[in-house]
């Protein structure tokens, strides 16, 4: 049987997110502060769907 390709393969990453897109957003604004989730979750949340990326000065400011 074929292994699944890597892009096929979900990261814990992507669970945590897939998770907290279920919260409510006070609890996935908590998830984020405390490193538990990147905050895509949050942002769609808040903004909805949005396929454009997250502009790098907010990254950059996020990392800090």
């Amino acid at each position: 049987m074929p292994k699944p390709s890597a892009a096929a393969t979900p990261t814990a990453s992507a669970d945590a997110e897939a998770l907290a897109s279920l919260l409510p957003v006070h609890d996935q604004i908590r998830h984020f502060l405390s490193g538990a989730a990147n905050g895509r979750a949050l942002l769609e949340a808040l903004y909805g769907d949005a396929d454009e990326p997250v502009p790098e000065r907010l990254k950059a400011l996020l990392r800090r």
